[in-house]
Order: structure tokens, then sequence, then C-alpha cells
């Protein structure tokens, strides 16, 4: 499972929405995307962190191994994040790269933040947030051509070519 920042946020945090996702988190096999240790990183230095706070952020995150960026993962974000421009999703930048890694290694997406996300075909998402952005909106909007690209639940996905433009 892909954890989504907000989720490492939690635990970090003590916030109590983390017991909520206490069962999903049980899998020993949890990651992070490359994106979000930068976002990890960058909360101190935007927020004063004392070094004995930095210290167990770091120490926290060493319990997730890290899916790191490479040529396909950036062709399926720009994938990604052309399909939804085409079908007018608006996607963030951290969500869309988070989203990418997810797919690019054929894993679910655990968040609380369940709008950013719900709207993207073929990305299993697990969240305890039942509130939707519309109701009926998932699988998304995308184009058919992106739909059946990507990874369908129990489906076969596009091969990818890392000499693709």
């Amino acid at each position: 499972m892909v954890l989504d920042t907000n989720i490492v946020s939690y635990l970090l945090k003590g916030n109590p929405e983390f017991g909520r996702y206490g069962r999903h988190l049980a899998d020993p096999a949890l990651f992070i995307a490359f994106l979000t240790v930068a976002e990890l990183y960058r909360w101190p230095l935007e927020n004063g962190w004392s070094e004995e706070r930095i210290a167990k952020m770091r120490a926290q995150r060493r319990h997730y191994a890290v899916l790191p960026y490479d040529d396909a993962l950036a062709w399926r974000w720009a994938e990604l994040r052309s399909a939804c421009k085409q079908a007018g999703i608006g996607i963030g930048f951290s969500g869309s790269w988070i989203a990418a890694t997810a797919l690019r290694h054929q894993k679910p997406v655990v968040t609380h933040n369940r709008r950013h996300f719900e709207r993207i075909p073929g990305l299993d998402l697990i969240s305890e947030n039942r509130e939707m952005a519309q109701p009926g909106c998932h699988p998304g909007g995308l184009p058919r051509r992106f739909f059946h690209e990507l990874r369908i639940r129990g489906g076969a996905r596009r091969p990818f070519r890392a000499e693709s433009p």
C-alpha cells in the first residue's frame, strides 16, 4: 500500500484520525512515494521544528519503504496529468505524483483525502473518509483511452516503453 502524506502526518502528529486506519496499516508492506519524503522534509523548514522533532520524523519515516522516481513513473505521471487536464479533472501536484506512483507499482493508495483521488480510474483507494466529491463520479470521467491503458482492477495494463517521449 502507498500511504498518502496525510496518513503519515496523522501518525507523526498523533492525530486521532490515525486510529481509523490502524487495521490498514498493520500490513507489513507499507510504502511512501518519493514525493512524500520531500513533503515531510519541507515541514521542519517551514515550521521551525526542533532538532528533536526532526529526528523523530526521520525515525518514523524509516518505517516505510520509499518507492523511488524512475522514467516509467515520470511517464505514468505525465499520462495521468494530461488525461486529467483533457477531462477537466483537477488534481493537485502532490496527489498526482502519489497516484502515479501507486499506479506505476500497482498498489492501492491509503488516504483520508478521498476527493483528491476518487476520480482516477484504475486506482485502488483505501479510505475511511466516506465523503465523496460528487455522487456517482467514480471511476472518473477520464478519456476512455486512458481508462483502458491504466490498470483496471483485475485487468491487464498497457506495457510501458521507457523511450516514449
